[in-house]
This record gives C-alpha cells, structure tokens and sequence, in this order.
C-alpha cells in the first residue's frame, strides 16, 4: 500500500476503533508499527490476535491514548444486557424502551411510515 493509501487506512480505521482523533494523532507510520506490533503479540501468544489489540498497544505506547479500555465481546454483550433488561424478571426496562422508541420514531420519519404506540396495562386482582 502506498503511504498516502496507508494513512487514509489508518486513519478510517482509528476513528471508530480507537476513538482517536484522525487529524492529529493517526500517521502513515503507525500502520507499520501496528502490523509489526500483530505480528509479535501473534507469535508470543500462539494464535492470532485481534489488529484492534496492536492499535491499542501502539497508540498507549505512542500517549495517545491515556486510558484505553480492553473488553472482551462476551462481557460486552453481558454489559448491554444487564443495562436494558430488568434483574429479577429479566424484561426490558425504560431505558431500552427510550432507545428503541427513539430509532424506530427516526425510521418512520425517514422512510414517510406511519408509527403506532400501544400501552397494555396489566392490573393484578387481589382476593
């Protein structure tokens, strides 16, 4: 890749990985340093490692990230659920519904779709 085409990669590539502002901190010669810091990370540990690992790595070494924060994708998923959903009854709370509610408002405002909204009340009778 040639050094103009390496830079655009690098920085397309660190914006919504890194959260690293393109302008200032993403240069041509960090994409070698990345690749050369996936290659030793791959060979020490025995398997492949993830290029958003090297990026990590390269740009803490380099203080351009001050805190980065490493998460597996399972604890992700962990993190998202226990944000949206109810502990003890394990339904959808407020939250998802406000942000569900507010893509699929966006979605029908877009596409000209009209948008309904129902509310079912459940009463408990007590004898």
């Amino acid at each position: 890749m040639e050094r103009p085409a390496r830079g655009q990669f690098l920085r397309d590539f660190l914006s919504p990985s890194a959260h690293c502002g393109p302008e200032r901190n993403a240069r041509p010669g960090h994409l070698e340093q990345v690749l050369a810091r996936k290659r030793e990370l791959s060979e020490s540990a025995g398997k492949r490692v993830a290029l958003q690992a090297a990026v990590v790595d390269v740009l803490t070494s380099a203080s351009l990230l001050r805190l980065p924060i490493v998460m597996e994708y399972e604890d992700l998923r962990k993190l998202q659920i226990n944000a949206t959903t109810d502990p003890l009854t394990g339904l959808y709370n407020r939250r998802f519904f406000d942000d569900y509610f507010e893509k699929e408002l966006n979605r029908s405002l877009r596409y000209s779709h009209h948008l309904a909204l129902s509310s079912l009340t459940c009463i408990a009778s007590r004898k």
